[in-house]
C-alpha cells in the first residue's frame, strides 16, 4: 500500500487555484508517487544561480532522519522521465542524502517553457534563504519574460509593491557591492542605504567604511542623511573642476565628506564628521601603512 503525503502550504501558493486533494487519489489528480531519483531531470528554465552546500547538507541530513515532508512537483516528458517543475533543492539533498527514491506529485497537464520559469521563478522568491541580489534577479526575470508591473510581480509572490521596488533597486548596485551581498558581507539593509545615494562618489566611500568598520545601518544612515556644513556647502561652489576630483579622491580614501577652500597661494582641507567612530577612522585611515 502506498503512502500518501501531504501537500504542505507552499503547494497552493505555488499553483493558484490547484484543488484540495481528497482520499483516496486517483491516476488523474493529485496522487503522490514515488519514482527513482534517477528519472528526474532539472528543469533547465531553474532561475536559481547557487545552491549552498552547507545548507544541502542540512537538508540532506534531515531528509534521512524525517524523510521528504513536501513531494517534488514533475511534469512527464516525452521520453517518459520526469522534469521537475518545483523541489529541485529537495532533489539535490535526497541524492545527497542517498535516497533511492523520491515522493512526487505529477502536474496535469504539460506547461509550456513560459508557465515552468514562472512556476520555478515564484517557488524560489517563496523560499526564505533567497539572497536578496537572487531575489531582485527573480523580480527582474518576471517582470521582463511576462511584462509584469512592480504592482502585478507583487502580487504573484506575495509581497508589498515597495518590497519589490526596493529589491529591484539593488541591481543598480556595482558588481563588487552586489557580491558583497550576495556572500552576506554587506546587509541588505545597508545595501538599501547605498542604492538611494545618488553620488558614486559617497557611495563608494560609504561601501568602503562599511567594510572595514563594520557600520551599523543606523550609523550609516544617521551620518548620510547629516546636512552639510557651510564649509562644505561653500567649498563645493568652487567650481574648480581639479578641486572637485581632489575632494572626491580623499572622500573615498577616508570615507567622509571633504571640502577643499582654496586662499590665495595655499588653502584648507574640512574633514567633517558625524561622531567619534568616523573620527577614528579618519586617523586610522590617515596612518595606515606606519
Amino acid at each position: 500500500m502506498s503512502t500518501k503525503f501531504g501537500l504542505g502550504r507552499g503547494l497552493s501558493a505555488l499553483i493558484p487555484g490547484a484543488p484540495a486533494p481528497v482520499t483516496p487519489p486517483t491516476p488523474s489528480d493529485h496522487a503522490v508517487l514515488t519514482v527513482p531519483t534517477e528519472r528526474i531531470h532539472a528543469n533547465p528554465l531553474q532561475p536559481r544561480q547557487t545552491f549552498d552546500e552547507m545548507e544541502l547538507a542540512q537538508l540532506a541530513a534531515s531528509i534521512r532522519s524525517h524523510g521528504i515532508l513536501q513531494p517534488l512537483i514533475v511534469t512527464v516528458r516525452a521520453d517518459g522521465a520526469y522534469e521537475l517543475v518545483a523541489g529541485e533543492r529537495r532533489l539535490r539533498a535526497s541524492r545527497l542524502a542517498g535516497l533511492a527514491t523520491v515522493p512526487i506529485i505529477v502536474r496535469a497537464g504539460a506547461p509550456d517553457d513560459r508557465e515552468k520559469l514562472e512556476l520555478a521563478l515564484i517557488e524560489n522568491i517563496q523560499r526564505a534563504d533567497l539572497n536578496p541580489i537572487e531575489r531582485a534577479l527573480a523580480y527582474q526575470q518576471l517582470q521582463r519574460e511576462f511584462g509584469l508591473t512592480q504592482e502585478e510581480v507583487a502580487a504573484r509572490v506575495g509581497v508589498s509593491r515597495s518590497g519589490v521596488a526596493h529589491a529591484l533597486r539593488l541591481l543598480a548596485l556595482p558588481a563588487d557591492m552586489q557580491d558583497a551581498l550576495r556572500s552576506g558581507a554587506l546587509s541588505e539593509g545597508h545595501a538599501k542605504l547605498l542604492a538611494g545615494m545618488e553620488d558614486a562618489a559617497e557611495q563608494r566611500a560609504w561601501f568602503d567604511r562599511i567594510l572595514e568598520q563594520r557600520l551599523p545601518v543606523a550609523a550609516v544612515a544617521a551620518g548620510h542623511r547629516a546636512p552639510r556644513s557651510p564649509a562644505n556647502a561653500s567649498a563645493s561652489s568652487h567650481g574648480d573642476p581639479n578641486l572637485r576630483a581632489k575632494e572626491l579622491e580623499l572622500q573615498r580614501a577616508l570615507g567622509v565628506r571633504v571640502a577643499i577652500t582654496p586662499q590665495g597661494s595655499g588653502g584648507k582641507v574640512v574633514l567633517t564628521y558625524a561622531d567619534p567612530e568616523e573620527l577614528h577612522g579618519i586617523i586610522r585611515a590617515m596612518t595606515r601603512g606606519r
